[in-house]
Order: C-alpha cells, then structure tokens, then sequence
C-alpha cells in the first residue's frame, strides 16, 4: 500500500465523494531504524494504528515515544488486525521479510530494492 492508498483508507470517501472518517487503518512497520523512523512518522501522521516489528529490540523506546500503537519482535507476533505492513529493513532482509507477511494476508509496500541478488529475485 503506498502512502496515497493510505490516505484514502484514513480519510475514505462516501458515493458522492465527501471524505469521512473512517476507522484507523492497523499498520505494520518491519524495520524502524534509519529509514523506518520516518515512515513510522508519517503513518502516525496518517492516523494510522502501527504496530512495530523490532527484532533487535533496539528501538522499541524511541518507537512508542514516536507514536507506535506497540512493539513486537517478530512478524509472527503481529496483531490479527493489522491489514497493510510496510518493510523497512535493510536491503539484505527484503525479500525474507516480505516472504514472511506474504504468508498472511496482507497489503506489503517494501521499499526498493526488493533485493540484492538476482537468485533471490526468482
């Protein structure tokens, strides 16, 4: 789900075009750190109910400070009503993460690129 499709699921709109509010959208953000802190940002921004995935453990404080709903430290410990996730891990992890919220269902935005070698694009 890209940021635009995000907006529109916060905001909603009704047969004639009017936006509503709707109920927030349940987020998963795999990956908070140099790059996911900002995207935790703007989907806090958005409204959006984000459940972090923090595997380290190293960012779960400076996470809830910015507006995380929760922390967990794995995909598997996801909230059943989270919806959409957004992976923000490093390049190397991409495709194992997205591998692993594909076996869910989910809408996955990953940032690019989907991966680093080309045997494990097939």
């Amino acid at each position: 789900m890209g940021y635009g499709g995000l907006r529109h699921a916060v905001l909603g709109r009704d047969r004639v075009g009017y936006r509503r509010r709707v109920d927030r959208p349940a987020v998963a953000l795999v990956g908070p750190g140099r790059w996911g802190r900002h995207i935790l940002r703007d989907l806090v921004a958005l409204g959006a109910e984000t459940t972090v995935v923090d595997h380290a453990g190293r960012r779960r404080e400076a996470a809830l400070a910015a507006g995380a709903a929760a922390v967990v430290d794995s995909v598997d410990a996801l909230p059943e009503r989270v919806t959409g996730a957004v992976v923000a891990t490093p390049t190397t992890t991409h495709a194992e993460v997205v591998e692993q919220l594909l076996e869910r269902p989910l809408a996955v935005f990953c940032e690019k690129p989907l991966t680093d070698d080309t045997a494990s694009a097939t």
